[in-house]
């Protein structure tokens, strides 16, 4: 069996698959004709779905996973499927370490410790990718996967060739590509809870050189909360929908463009189903806190969210050197309404009516190939990547009930002095509906560059860095009331067009040993440096916009990874420290200056460990019995944050600074000590037909949500326990699975966040069971 490396040329390998995948969206493609020879002439290997080996582009070139000197777990598209895995959150159960959660709509990820709960204005911390393009939208972050190639988790900083924002990690989704052989997939699904979805892919040569691809899929949910919202109205269900076009025109056998496009749209509450679990103590008289899956409110709970992403690559293999240019422009628009005090009672109600972000990017790529000068012990990336977008609400707002001004309080709430200066300096008579305008514009200009030095054949070593110009400005931060006559009377505004300039520049540095010419085990050490954009405080009611500094990090790792018992174990281990300066921490009040605003603590450290392991079990007695291990182990504490705000454990009331604001030495959110996930699968091959029966089982040891670590904001530990049985009958390519997650019905948080009401939280899934056909064509 053959196939072909990253500049097109043929080596003896057993990887055909994934590089005939790659060779749609790398800059070194195979031919169309090539390619189809080369398929044709392959005899079908039938081995388990997780023994599959994955091709990664971590460096931005096609390399075997286990050749690549930074932690990645990676995941093909049949692996996803034998696990069950069908959209971006579900990750965290097979990769320990990761973190993911939604709140109101939001996606919040944290990797090793590091991440951000930032859910408004501004950047999460661990980038996603897809297709090579960077979303920055924390929003739809958890949208079905639709037909997949793979996906990479990159864990650790990435700052060298991923850049911005990437302090965390990053998650590489690549999409199916166009195909040079007609071929087609059909994905049904049906589960409890009235879940439907079914997933379709098409791809179709128009000629010897054009190549087509549609993907598309549609799901719906009804909840699992019971309740009503608005007063009395049930609650609404979950749907979404999504489709994805992709063009591929081979103009030589050199040069090669791509167009692509998709659009993604969902409705329904989702975690915006967010209960008041434990009312503050200044409430507790009148409010009464939910328990379990019940959630009542007053106001309307729903949101709809649009998603439109086109992009375009041009791949040129020179002599010399190879190039790839890399475009995308993204529109996403929202709206939704959540109840902020998470109760039956009119209080406050937040309401985003245009919540949108327009986005630009750019990245030029020029990397070496077999034809550039030392490529027997030199390769190397030089690359230029410019980002330019405007997000924000125009507007977003809040109606507060029981507004009392002569009593300074709101629902019994304490109102700031400023806040009450601020209406009474403007002459309102306010209502309680306040609108707020928030938007912020962000140009970024970065060049990058990272080389690799083969010195001896069992010594590597590589150097990089990354210089990055980023300007923010506040185009927009005003706070205005309604009077009862309908008129809108200005509290603040500041549209004075402030800004700052962050000027940085990010290096790396790793060393790779391999020090056994007989066997796969490659050590490397690493240090980098990544950096998280600065933002501003815009959503404010009565004070300016703050400027928030950037994040910055340095990361000290360890790792090997290996194979031993004759390629039966495939193991890799890493150590890490990270050291993290002014990390950007989120706060929700809705009457200290803004509905959500952010501090920056000191410092921060997480020191930790992970693995992961697959194993043939016996295979001289047992075939095909592959065993899945994987752990984190993570200590994460703030070392220096002091100055904090919080709320105050026997009130619930908002504090600022003082001995109850000194965090330092608090564990960082998000941050379980110890998670791991333990796998079996099992493939039975009959002559014309394959049964798999595979099990995982996923540990948490419970993490605080928020940096003040109260007890309300605790997740206690929790594991939860999934499994499938599939039967394919291979002369139909169909296969029939059944699968159940959760199947113990534990009780756990899947996001979580104070206001001045209390504690509000929303409950991940209970059982789901269902039967999912897939058929390709």
């Amino acid at each position: 069996m053959v196939d072909s490396n990253a500049n097109g040329h043929v080596n003896s390998a057993v990887r055909l698959r994934p590089l005939l995948a790659l060779s749609m969206l790398l800059p070194f493609s195979i031919s169309g004709a090539h390619a189809n020879s080369t398929e044709e002439n392959s005899p079908k290997v039938r081995q388990s779905r997780m023994l599959e080996e994955v091709v990664v582009t971590a460096q931005k070139r096609a390399e075997n996973n286990q050749d690549v000197p930074i932690s990645v777990t990676a995941f093909s598209d049949e692996t996803l499927d034998a696990l069950g895995i069908s959209d971006p959150q579900d990750l965290q159960r097979v990769t320990p370490g990761l973190t993911y959660n939604t709140a109101v709509g939001f996606s919040i990820i944290y990797m090793r410790g590091i991440g951000s709960d930032a859910f408004l204005m501004a950047d999460p911390s661990v980038a996603l990718y897809i297709d090579g393009v960077y979303f920055p939208f924390a929003q739809g972050l958890a949208q079905n996967f639709g037909a997949v190639e793979r996906i990479e988790v990159l864990k650790g900083p990435q700052g060298t060739l991923f850049g911005r924002n990437a302090v965390g990690g990053a998650i590489n989704i690549h999409s199916k590509n166009p195909s040079h052989e007609p071929e087609a997939s059909v994905q049904l699904s049906y589960g409890n809870y009235g879940t439907k979805s079914i997933r379709v892919h098409g791809s179709y040569p128009l000629s010897d050189a054009i190549a087509v691809s549609l993907s598309a899929f549609k799901s719906g949910s009804e909840p699992y909360y019971d309740g009503y919202v608005d007063g009395g109205k049930a609650i609404s269900d979950d749907e979404s929908d999504g489709v994805r076009a992709k063009f591929r025109w081979q103009l030589t056998d050199d040069l090669a463009f791509n167009l692509a496009g998709f659009t993604y749209n969902s409705s329904g509450p989702g975690s915006l189903l967010t209960p008041n679990t434990e009312p503050g103590q200044a409430f507790s008289t009148f409010l009464e806190g939910e328990d379990g899956y019940t959630a009542e409110f007053d106001a309307p709970v729903d949101q709809t969210l649009d998603n439109e992403v086109y992009y375009a690559s041009v791949e040129w293999d020179l002599s010399p050197f190879s190039v790839k240019l890399l475009a995308s422009t993204q529109f996403i628009e929202t709206s939704y309404s959540y109840d902020y005090d998470g109760t039956s009672s009119s209080l406050v109600t937040f309401e985003a009516r245009d919540q949108h972000a327009d986005v630009d990017t750019a990245e030029l790529q020029i990397l070496s190939n077999e034809s550039s000068w030392g490529s027997d012990w030199l390769s190397w990336i030089l690359g230029a990547y410019y980002f330019e977008s405007t997000q924000g609400f125009d507007p977003t707002s809040l109606q507060m009930a029981d507004l009392d001004l002569s009593g300074g309080t709101v629902a019994g709430i304490p109102l700031p002095p400023l806040f009450v200066d601020a209406i009474n300096s403007a002459g309102v008579l306010p209502t309680g509906y306040m609108a707020l305008r928030a938007l912020v514009g962000t140009e970024s200009i970065a060049a990058f560059f990272q080389g690799t030095v083969d010195v001896t054949d069992w010594f590597t070593f590589t150097v990089g860095g990354r210089y990055q110009e980023e300007f923010r400005e506040v185009i927009k931060s005003s706070s205005e009331f309604e009077n009862p006559n309908g008129e809108a009377a200005y509290i603040v505004n500041y549209s004075d067009g402030r800004n700052e300039t962050t000027y940085s520049f990010k290096p790396k540095v790793s060393f790779d040993f391999r020090p056994f010419a007989d066997r796969e085990f490659l050590l490397y050490l690493s240090y980098q440096e990544a950096l998280k954009s600065a933002t501003y405080n815009v959503v404010t009611l009565y004070d300016e916009p703050d400027y928030v500094l950037p994040e910055e990090l340095k990361a000290y790792e360890i790792g090997v990874k290996s194979e031993w018992l004759d390629g039966q174990l495939r193991l890799n281990v890493a150590a890490f420290q990270y050291e993290q300066e002014n990390q950007q921490v989120q706060f929700v009040s809705a009457l200290q200056g803004g509905a959500v605003s952010f501090e920056n603590a000191g410092g921060s450290e997480v020191d930790g460990f992970d693995f992961d392991a697959t194993l043939q079990v016996f295979p001289s007695l047992v075939n095909d019995l592959i065993m899945t291990v994987s752990g984190a182990y993570l200590n994460g504490q703030f070392t220096d944050y002091t100055g904090a705000r919080g709320y105050n454990e026997d009130t619930g009331l908002v504090f600022e600074g003082g001995e109850e604001g000194d965090y330092s030495g608090n564990v960082i959110p998000r941050t379980p000590e110890w998670s791991a996930t333990l796998g079996l699968n099992k493939s039975f091959f009959f002559e014309r037909s394959v049964i798999e029966i595979g099990a995982d089982v996923y540990y948490n040891s419970g993490f605080y949500y928020l940096p003040q670590n109260t007890d309300a904001s605790y997740q206690d530990e929790y594991h939860v326990v999934s499994a499938r049985i599939s039967y394919l009958y291979e002369p139909w390519n169909l296969r029939l699975t059944g699968f159940g997650n959760n199947l113990e019905d534990k009780k756990y948080t899947d996001g979580l966040f104070q206001t001045d009401f209390g504690v509000l939280s929303h409950l991940a899934k209970p059982v789901t069971y269902g039967l999912k056909v897939n058929w390709e064509l």
